[in-house]
């Protein structure tokens, strides 16, 4: 050991859319022999076209954030219009999360309301949730407002249509707290009354206002208020205020605050406007639903952020604390490097090695025997030193680092004393599948895992020579050995005629699919870079996905019913299409992935074909909404356009046909690598010509790895062809053209020669 430096169902066509290596090369790439890399052999058809994006595949229940970046309390906006608030609790001691809500409906509809839901932006939270049945309508539209007087509150406007029948607004409410209606008498609403939820004994700490008298009944544990909607015969609709405060106010001055709603709005859609990313993410441009999903996804990272507080712990004792996913932090942290958001992303790697306990280990929310997350803590630290060129931090944890590796070799030594399955074949110990799944089993992931960290670690010490890397060395020899040796034994062949290698030892275990747990094979392969095409089990992984492909994406591989599946699984089969240079394919299944989010671009943790969202736990994010999907989505777009492959970067490796259809320019400036700042545009000149624009800054080459070729496809889209290069050399090799790694700038051609 090191002295430690540190102690659903589906609707097929929503109305609600968006426009839309083996061999290595000599000193002098260009001259050396050039190796082809081998690609896997496809099944699927890369001359369909793949799927618009239009949300065809929603799911039937969702939530969208509508908080502040920073807000310590999260609110939720549900897929019927009403909302959650998720929020520490108060007193003494543990401080749990608290779970509230207020659900609206109508009473005297005509049949079942059918309900949309769509972002005013991307980038704006104002989510509109309308409901219709028969000739009755009504649009929900929330926000939140921050102004000095009041503090933060969630607002909901209520707007009956004209025409729309009788019926009675009803809202649901479920809260910890003891609540009791008050009723004011103001003249400046329409009704003449507002009514108030407060906290019995607390006058000042309103819980709901209503700018409408109610009526209250409790309902199986439920509060429930009810005020007559009437008939909207003229030309107005009937409206409704809803204000949820998240500070202590009266409600008096939430009234006051009401009467003012409209400016209040305006300054909260303002100040989104400044502070959320814009369509296009700084140094990002990308064509119709990307620039969409891009600008959504990098918003609802900063609205699920938790906020840094003055105590690490937020009075909590460290047994107590609630634990992230460590697995799920190190992706959103490459996120959020890719993004721009670089301090947001050191905040996020330094809270999780304050995991690190007495004892040198790191344990996240799966527990200590999830293995894999300690390993995904060291894989992040080597990956933020890599894209940020700053290795301060890695200097100072490198020895906890060391003892987080050597405390699993440690793990697999006394395995193997043990007679386990795992143990007999000189495996990491039993543990989870990831994320969801319950119980412990003889499995390969926490092997894998440990495998990319070991890998990454390796290649890191012998650059830098730093103590301790030739324990490192044997170590992952070890470990690279006993796995491929189980992945011949354990190989089993599938009804549909090839052999693929389960994520379990020993044999099928009850309640597990051939697909369960596989994305950690996508994520050894890339961004792991443990294993060539060539291997064995890579064709049989690749076919099994293909094989349970629905609705454009893989499923069942998540815990739960056998048409459930990790939404974000379909952007990592994405990436791994990537890494195989299928860019078709790439293309179809992140468009699956993407037409499996909400219409206001939000995934859910774990979603259903048949049925709505069956998880009952809560995330990180909140209730039902996954940030690591939004992180994937973020990671696909940036793969898409530059990928670090071994010793190779490569260039619009995932961009197919569909992609340059509309020509529309695709750019990416100063985007973090292993070998510098990164900044490529592929730009349509005419109807026969596109341009290419390449130029690297190198981050403390020093310490970067050596970067052999800059590689992009011979023929983008249907027909585009390398042609020229202007400010170096470049050689074509099939598929393939090669440009010297060592170049910093250059522009090149392609052109279509049959239009």
């Amino acid at each position: 050991m090191i002295q430690s430096s540190r102690g659903t169902r589906r609707v097929f066509l929503r109305r609600i859319g968006i426009a839309i290596g083996a061999l290595t090369f000599g000193p002098d790439p260009l001259r050396a022999f050039v190796y082809q890399k081998k690609t896997i052999s496809r099944k699927t058809d890369a001359a369909a076209p793949p799927a618009p994006i239009d949300f065809r595949y929603s799911p039937e229940v969702w939530r969208s954030p509508v908080s502040f970046p920073g807000a310590r309390e999260k609110s939720y906006i549900t897929e019927s219009g009403g909302m959650i608030r998720i929020r520490p609790g108060r007193g003494e001691g543990p401080v749990p999360l608290l779970t509230e809500s207020v659900e609206i409906s109508f009473e005297g509809w005509d049949g079942h309301p059918a309900s949309t839901q769509k972002c005013d932006s991307p980038r704006v939270p104002v989510i509109r949730t309308t409901l219709a049945s028969g000739g009755s309508r009504a649009e929900m539209t929330a926000f939140t407002t921050s102004d000095d007087d009041e503090g933060v509150v969630d607002n909901i406007l209520i707007s009956v249509a004209p025409g729309s029948a009788v019926m009675t607004l009803r809202l649901a409410v479920r809260s910890a707290e003891r609540l009791s209606v008050s009723t004011l008498e103001d003249d400046d609403f329409p009704r003449g009354k507002v009514s108030g939820l407060t906290v019995d004994g607390e006058q000042d700490r309103t819980f709901l206002f209503v700018d409408a008298p109610v009526e209250r009944s409790d309902e199986g544990g439920v509060l429930v208020l009810r005020t007559s909607v009437g008939e909207s015969a003229g030309p107005a609709p009937i409206t409704f205020l809803l204000r949820i405060p998240s500070v202590p106010a009266k409600l008096d001055d939430l009234a006051g605050g009401a009467g003012e709603i409209d400016g209040r709005m305006r300054s909260s859609v303002g100040r989104w406007e400044a502070t959320a990313p814009p369509r296009q993410v700084a140094g990002w441009k990308l064509p119709g639903g990307y620039g969409d999903f891009l600008a959504a996804s990098v918003r609802i990272i900063d609205q699920v952020r938790k906020p840094v507080p003055k105590d690490p712990g937020d009075g909590m004792p460290r047994e107590q604390r609630p634990l992230p996913d460590i697995v799920d932090e190190h992706f959103i942290m490459e996120a959020e490097m890719y993004s721009g958001r670089e301090k947001d992303a050191r905040t996020r790697l330094e809270k999780i090695w304050d995991l690190e306990t007495d004892r040198g280990v790191i344990i996240g929310a799966g527990g200590e025997s999830n293995m894999k997350e300690m390993a995904a803590a060291v894989y992040s630290l080597c990956r933020h030193a890599e894209l940020s060129g700053d290795w301060k931090f890695f200097d100072e944890l490198y020895p906890d680092a060391f003892n987080a590796l050597d405390s699993l070799r440690e793990k697999r030594d006394l395995e193997a004393a043990t007679g386990s399955p795992n143990g007999k074949r000189n495996l990491l110990p039993a543990g989870s599948l990831g994320r969801g799944w319950d119980g412990v089993r003889p499995e390969l992931t926490n092997t894998l895992w440990t495998l990319i960290a070991l890998k990454t670690m390796l290649d890191i010490s012998d650059r830098l020579f730093l103590m301790k890397k030739s324990e490192i060395r044997e170590f992952y020899g070890q470990l690279r050995l006993a796995f491929m040796l189980v992945a011949r034994e354990e190989m089993v062949d599938h009804p549909g005629g090839f052999r693929y290698l389960p994520m379990t030892v020993g044999g099928p275990v009850e309640g597990l699919r051939p697909q369960s747990g596989q994305g950690t094979v996508a994520l050894a392969l890339n961004p792991g870079l443990l294993f060539r095409a060539e291997d064995a089990f890579v064709p049989g992984f690749q076919k099994l996905m293909e094989e349970v492909t629905g609705e454009d994406i893989p499923l069942g591989t998540g815990p739960g019913p056998a048409d459930g599946y990790l939404p974000y699984d379909a952007a990592l089969m994405g990436q791994y299409y990537i890494w195989a240079t299928l860019p078709a394919e790439a293309r179809k299944c992140f468009a699956g992935f993407l037409n499996h989010a909400s219409p206001v671009y939000t995934w859910s943790t774990m979603q259903t074909v048949s049925g709505p969202d069956s998880r009952t736990g809560e995330p990180t994010g909140g209730p039902g909404l996954d940030p690591r999907a939004s992180a994937e989505c973020i990671r696909y777009l940036r793969h898409m356009m530059v990928f670090e492959d071994s010793e190779v970067l490569r260039l619009f490796e995932g961009v197919a046909p569909a992609d340059i259809a509309e020509f529309q320019p695709m750019e990416i400036i100063d985007t973090p690598t292993r070998w510098g700042r990164v900044s490529v545009a592929l730009e349509p000149v005419d109807e026969r010509t596109w341009k290419i624009r390449f130029s690297r800054t190198p981050v403390n080459a020093r310490k970067a790895p050596p970067l052999k070729s800059v590689e992009l496809p011979r023929v983008l889209g249907p027909n585009f062809r390398f042609d020229t290069i202007n400010g170096t050399t470049a050689i074509k090799n099939g598929p393939r053209v090669i440009i010297d790694g060592g170049a910093l700038k250059w522009d090149a051609m392609l052109r279509n020669l049959m239009r």
